[in-house]
């Protein structure tokens, strides 16, 4: 057998990696490959547990899918060494920092150490040239300190400038480090960072807090009759509609492949509920046209589900119940809002039913998918 990291494993990694990729549909993108080659590796088990698992669904594997797997196994390893880097950089720009600091120091007590001697000269000596060649003597030193400080002074400008561009690019690493790439959304990361202080500060305050999941409707039917850049198109547009909708604290995310979160704090369920039903319009009301061409593709719709924080709740349990009245309401016919309360029960007469001209739409394509 080959040794693990040999050049024949590798090979049969990557054969089996392109084998997989073409069973699935998918092009060999680096993305794609990067997975699939870790998959058959068996050096990363979260990707490999998360990769059967979408096996074993009905989604199956699609672009999207597959860039959100590679960033929530693989991409964080990326920016915890773009990171480490840029600490790396700071920590040598500090030390930078302080070595200046010191020269400045050295040179400040040089030149104390020269006054003093000039003024125990002019207590000491009475002669004329003595007193010339102590004048001669600090006016050198003077110039020689001024010189230095002006050197110094140029370059700790030079070096602020370098960290506040160090500072930058930090920043811009734990912003891509907690982004969506596609959407410009916060991605799952991200949530889970924001929901876990969500739920903390309600449970403190006793304020309510409500989570809203939405899936969108058909989403793999979608991807195959029009395309994956169609499909990356439908999740901006729904990106988009999500930003304008929400206000203040409310925080919406792309939690994984085409669903979406919306974290709400200080919001009960009937609130919720409302915003809900408001981003659901939106995208309901939205005529989806392919750019390249202009053809018109129908409507896109939303599944929705709401659940507000219970005492005692962890995250995961306000997660679960949310992602139950998601699914409640794809099995009640799509294209609409459910409660946690009202996941078991018959769809509430508020609720929106399909529109008339989905057969002629995207919703309508097809009964398969979510």
């Amino acid at each position: 057998m080959a040794a693990v990291g040999s050049y024949e494993a590798a090979q049969k990694c990557a054969g089996s990696a392109f084998q997989r990729m073409g069973v699935e549909g998918l092009a060999p993108t680096p993305v794609n490959f990067t997975i699939f080659y870790h998959y058959f590796s068996g050096k990363v088990p979260q990707l490999k547990r998360a990769m059967d698992n979408v096996a074993a669904s009905e989604k199956g594997f699609t672009d999207e899918i597959c860039q959100a797997l590679y960033d929530k196994c693989l991409g964080e390893n990326q920016q915890r060494r773009l990171t480490s880097a840029v600490q790396a950089e700071i920590r040598r720009a500090l030390e930078a920092l302080s070595s200046l600091v010191d020269e400045a120091g050295r040179g400040a007590e040089s030149y104390g150490n020269a006054l003093d001697q000039f003024s125990d000269r002019m207590n000491a000596e009475t002669g004329l040239n003595s007193l010339r060649q102590a004048v001669d003597n600090i006016t050198t030193r003077t110039r020689a300190m001024k010189s230095q400080n002006e050197k110094l002074s140029l370059e700790l400008s030079e070096a602020t400038q370098n960290m506040d561009v160090l500072r930058e690019d930090l920043e811009s690493v734990r912003r891509e480090a907690l982004s969506d790439g596609l959407t410009g959304l916060g991605n799952r990361r991200y949530f889970d960072i924001e929901l876990r202080t969500a739920v903390a500060e309600a449970g403190d305050a006793g304020q309510p807090l409500s989570l809203l999941m939405a899936d969108i409707d058909k989403f793999k039917v979608l991807n195959d009759t029009f395309g994956h850049q169609t499909g990356d198109e439908v999740l901006k547009l729904v990106a988009r509609i999500m930003k304008e909708t929400v206000k203040g604290r409310d925080t919406p995310s792309r939690y994984g492949g085409e669903e979406f979160a919306v974290i709400l704090p200080k919001t009960p369920m009937k609130g919720a509920m409302q915003l809900a039903e408001q981003i659901r319009a939106a995208v309901a009301g939205k005529r989806f046209v392919r750019r390249s061409s202009g053809t018109a593709l129908g409507t896109v719709t939303l599944s929705l589900g709401v659940a507000t924080l219970r005492a005692g709740d962890r995250t995961s349990d306000l997660i679960a119940r949310a992602d139950a009245a998601l699914y409640a309401a794809k099995r009640q016919g799509r294209n609409r809002v459910l409660a946690e309360t009202a996941a078991g029960a018959p769809p509430p007469a508020t609720s929106a039913r399909q529109p008339a001209d989905a057969a002629a739409g995207l919703s309508g394509t097809a009964a398969a998918g979510r």
